[in-house]
């Protein structure tokens, strides 16, 4: 009935299509008319819509160019902060390993970057406190080996120089050999000890009461008391490190100045107990240190370097046992070497 688009305007019946009409996009729909012979053609101009959508566009790329910007300074300060921690750990590691052990990594936070600085400073710490160790143990070796090398030259200068009767040369001689033979036990448990940090053992089976018996036949002349009580006590071992072990607790349980040192056995236990001077709680905590002593003046008398100890607990800890110590001042010592990890199952 009345159009006001030019004929030439293409739709198809039924049907939504877009065309433009003088560089105008318009939106087409046409459709029957119920109950009439006529049909309805509609159209829109929706030339907006395309200034809306390049409006729309332009929006969003500025969007998303500001949200990539965004999100390039969030990771870049995230992985900064993630790095920032690391860098600081690294530095810290260079410095240790260059011999500042005293720096620490540090711990702030509760994150795993502090975790992993808490077991980082863990680690270095137990590396100055061996370094400590080592240090300590070359100093007292070195203080060690300086006495007795001072006295063989001092004695050896008085054989050569001085003019003294044969009996108080021969004393000299004497007295260079005890040296000597103090140089050699030293050098001997040092040997044993680097020995044992070094090579494994092969554990076989070993009767404990018969090594402790065999150790109170060779102690039982040297004027002390040496009382037995032993059961059958199977372990597993070396049975010559063992034997060592045993001769050193007794050993140092003669030179206490006891009068009565009992070596008893039973259900994968050892004790060696005395009856000597005892030692004090500061005493105990420092006994199985390298070249500790209790009494300085009097072991060096007695001829011990203060490594007996030092090489039962290394003996020990070879075969997965465990050694504790009671003692009392005036009252004496005891000693437990538990072998409950390596007891043979009969």
């Amino acid at each position: 009935m009345y159009s006001s688009f030019p004929s030439d305007v293409p739709y198809q019946r039924d049907t939504f299509l877009q065309t433009y009409l003088g560089g105008v996009r318009y939106f087409l729909a046409e459709g029957p008319l119920e109950e009439a012979p006529y049909r309805v053609v509609l159209g829109k101009d929706i030339s907006n819509l395309d200034d809306t959508f390049r409006s729309l566009t332009r929006t969003f790329l500025l969007i998303s160019a500001l949200v990539s910007l965004l999100l390039a300074v969030s990771l870049y300060w995230l992985l900064k902060r993630l790095t920032t921690p690391l860098g600081a750990l690294q530095e810290t590691a260079e410095a240790i390993a260059g011999g500042e052990l005293s720096l620490r990594a540090k711990e702030t936070g509760g994150d795993e970057f502090a975790k992993l600085a808490k077991s980082f400073n863990d680690m270095v710490e137990k590396l100055r406190e061996e370094a400590e160790a080592k240090q300590m143990l070359v100093d007292n070796m070195a203080h060690e080996l300086r006495t007795p090398l001072t006295g063989i030259k001092g004695y050896g200068d008085f054989l050569l120089r001085a003019a003294a009767s044969e009996e108080v040369k021969l004393e000299a001689a004497r007295c260079i050999v005890a040296e000597a033979e103090r140089l050699e036990k030293i050098s001997r448990t040092l040997l044993d000890t680097a020995y044992l940090r070094a090579e494994g053992i092969t554990l076989q089976a070993v009767e404990a009461d018969v090594l402790l018996g065999e150790t109170a036949e060779r102690f039982g002349e040297r004027g002390v008391e040496i009382a037995l009580e032993a059961s059958p006590c199977p372990v597993l071992g070396d049975p010559l490190l063992l034997s060592l072990l045993f001769d050193n607790l007794t050993d140092n349980a003669v030179k206490s100045g006891a009068t009565r040192v009992t070596l008893s056995c039973r259900e994968g236990e050892v004790s060696v107990t005395d009856d000597g001077r005892g030692m004090t709680a500061e005493q105990l905590l420092h006994i199985t240190e390298p070249f500790y002593r209790t009494d300085r003046s009097r072991s060096r008398a007695e001829g011990g370097a203060g490594l007996g100890l030092a090489l039962c607990k290394q003996i020990i800890r070879t075969h997965g046992a465990e050694m504790k110590f009671e003692s009392e001042m005036g009252v004496g010592t005891k000693i437990f070497v538990n072998f409950s990890e390596t007891v043979k199952t009969r």
